[in-house]
């Protein structure tokens, strides 16, 4: 399936340059080497064959395509005010309050786009809670590998698992999906936690990660709930 930018803004230079480090680092831990780049991908305000498409009012992040069958339309809405102060001096040496919260909101938005090329590229279908899930793990494994987020692992995981909250406007099923998604990379990364030394170096770790990152659908909730699992017959 070959991709396509279906909106293009463009970026700033130095939050393009914020962007190729996010892809990098995912690329890095996942051995991936998709032949795009997010930032000639990013829009503002999606244009549209029926008009604009304005996501500022429902969502900062949002991955918007359309797919044919043999072509992948793909663009990745930023709301410009995440990338305010990603690149300040403060950021190049730590990664907290609003710098965090705005920094992984980026990096599900790279992730979202990642995962999809990634599996266009291999003519395999991705599912929401698959895209949401891998989000998810994502965010875990960049914060926790990054020399600049300081919190212990335990911290990290309760942060971003524990104190999560929902827009009151979702549907029950988006409720659902975004629940189920959240309850199973908290289970993933904790086994993580509790198995491998998180360092960026670790070959073991990087192998498992990879393994999963090319697991879809079934496959990767199956050994999610299989590795997890075991852990609790071991405890």
């Amino acid at each position: 399936m070959s991709v396509h930018t279906a909106y293009l803004t463009p970026v700033n230079p130095v939050h393009q340059q914020f962007l190729t480090m996010l892809q990098l680092t995912l690329e890095n831990y996942y051995d991936i080497d998709p032949p795009y780049s997010i930032s000639e991908f990013v829009c503002h305000s999606a244009q549209t064959d029926t008009g604009s498409l304005n996501c500022k009012g429902t969502t900062p992040e949002m991955l918007v395509y359309r797919e044919d069958g043999t072509n992948l339309d793909i663009s990745l809405f930023l709301n410009p005010s995440l990338l305010t102060d990603i690149c300040t001096e403060t950021y190049k040496q730590s990664w907290t309050g609003n710098l965090f919260d705005n920094g992984c909101i980026v990096l599900e938005g790279a992730s979202h786009f990642l995962y999809m090329v990634f599996n266009a590229h291999y003519d395999r279908q991705v599912s929401m809670l698959d895209l949401e899930l891998q989000a998810e793990i994502d965010k875990f494994l960049f914060a926790v590998l990054d020399t600049r987020y300081s919190d212990a692992p335990d911290k990290l995981l309760h942060r971003l698992f524990c104190e999560v909250s929902y827009r009151e406007d979702l549907s029950d099923a988006l409720r659902h999906r975004y629940q189920q998604a959240n309850d199973l990379a908290h289970s993933y990364c904790q086994w993580l936690h509790n198995t491998y030394e998180l360092k960026s170096n670790n070959k073991s770790l990087l192998t498992e990660v990879g393994k999963i990152y090319r697991l879809n659908g079934t496959a990767k909730q199956e050994h999610i709930h299989r590795v997890t699992a075991a852990v609790r017959l071991a405890g």
